[in-house]
């Protein structure tokens, strides 16, 4: 019988076996191909790794550039409306408020710039006597049309615009002779809870045909908070019974 070439050349077989990760003998040649496959793996992942940081730079780095040369008056300091203080930031606009956190400072007018945006872009802020951007509104309802009241936060107030989607419905409504009167009670920073309590404190008083809610989806985070735009918030519970607490 012939004798097999490992019986002959032990150190043969040694060569050309090598331990799998379970144990057993694999041939040398195939666990250095599984060695060489995760190494190349591996360094495919790092340089995967580093495009997307590369590329996420790219970006950063584009829109600087795009902003310094394509933002008109890049680079150039805001100059308010003449006679006009300058605001570009909530406090700026606002007052504290022992039950709401804060709302809206009363017969304000400035000259109010987003930083988030270019430097010059720039408008006017006109707040009413209750401290609302909007026309000057009465409790008291006229004897014809309907009234609408809408809640919300900065994109009801009108954040970075000229006049926000509730001064245009007003307009629209005007000139279309429909009898609706449009009540903006948004203030700058509030969360679905201050509009709740915005609602029960005033709003209630307009006596609205129909209430609207501006939502925005940051109103999950900050109804739980406890600070907000450096102003202490109001805070409800949930007491045993599902109702809400104020506390």
């Amino acid at each position: 019988m012939r004798e097999s070439l490992s019986t002959l050349r032990p150190e043969f077989a040694y060569r050309c076996q090598s331990t799998a990760s379970d144990g057993s003998l694999m041939p040398t040649n195939l666990a250095r191909a599984g060695r060489l496959t995760k190494m190349k793996f591996k360094k495919a992942l790092i340089n995967l790794l580093l495009a997307g940081v590369s590329f996420l730079v790219s970006l950063v780095i584009v829109e600087v550039l795009v902003g310094f040369f394509f933002c008109p008056g890049a680079g150039q300091f805001m100059h308010p409306q003449e006679g006009l203080p300058a605001a570009r930031g909530v406090r700026e606009v606002t007052d504290l408020d022992s039950v709401l956190g804060w709302r809206g400072r009363p017969d304000l007018r400035v000259t109010f710039y987003d930083y988030h945006r270019c430097p010059t872009y720039q408008h006017t802020v006109i707040h009413n006597s209750r401290g609302f951007r909007d026309e000057e509104r009465s409790f008291a309802r006229m004897a014809w049309g309907r009234r609408f009241l809408v809640l919300g936060d900065s994109y009801t107030w009108g954040w970075g615009v000229a006049q926000n989607y509730l001064a245009l419905l007003q307009h629209r409504f005007n000139e279309t002779n429909r009898q609706v009167e449009v009540i903006n009670l948004g203030v700058i920073g509030y969360a679905t809870d201050q509009e709740m309590l915005l609602y029960a404190q005033e709003g209630v008083q307009y006596a609205p045909d129909m209430v609207i809610l501006g939502f925005c989806v940051n109103d999950y985070k900050e109804n739980a908070e406890n600070w907000t735009w450096g102003y202490s918030r109001p805070r409800f519970k949930v007491a045993a019974d599902a109702s809400l607490i104020l506390g």
